[in-house]
């Protein structure tokens, strides 16, 4: 027996074409996601600069201001910044990490000058920057590592200035430059 009301055929969906759908959006929203995150790590390196930027400024107004000496710490191993201040007991006024992708993988820090025209550097896994009553500190350099990238930060101590080098070689060349520029300054003096 016919209905009286005439069934229109409803076209449908099938489970195949649903799951199709679902799987080309799931494809577009990985590469998107992909896409995205490789722009976010300039962003993690600048964001890693700025702590260290923010800490040596601090240090370096800090002791001016006060009068009393500051140092950084930059340990390695724990991939942490701290600030401590004061003269005997050094207490902690700020503290940062270094935050996944980015690693802080060596600092040098120029500690003497040697008879060959070359810097001699201390290194290890904890380095501390001592600051001056002046807010003088010396010349250091810290290397940060992202996606088996490397890009060396070289910190001024005179000065405070911040420059960006892609090669251990050029912050080597840097702090040679740096002592025979220095010895150049003296002689021209004594003359």
């Amino acid at each position: 027996m016919r209905s009286p009301f005439p069934r229109a055929r409803q076209r449908a969906f099938t489970l195949l074409e649903l799951l199709c759908v679902v799987a080309i959006v799931a494809l577009l929203s990985g590469a998107v996601s992909l896409a995205l995150g490789r722009r976010s790590h300039p962003a993690n390196m600048l964001a890693a600069v700025q702590q260290i930027k923010y800490a040596d400024s601090i240090a370096r107004a800090g002791t001016q201001r006060s009068g009393k000496s500051m140092r950084i710490e930059f340990d390695v191993e724990k991939q942490v910044v701290t600030l401590l201040a004061g003269d005997e007991n050094h207490t902690v006024t700020h503290r940062s990490y270094f935050g996944q992708p980015i690693r802080l993988n060596r600092v040098w820090k120029k500690v003497a000058e040697s008879s060959d025209d070359a810097s001699v550097l201390s290194t290890g896994q904890s380095v501390q920057i001592e600051y001056s009553t002046d807010g003088f500190s010396p010349t250091y350099a810290l290397e940060l590592v992202m996606d088996s990238q490397s890009r060396w930060i070289v910190v001024s101590g005179l000065t405070g200035t911040f420059e960006e080098f892609g090669s251990e070689g050029d912050v080597l060349a840097i702090a040679k430059l740096g002592m025979t520029d220095a010895k150049r300054e003296d002689s021209d003096v004594s003359r």
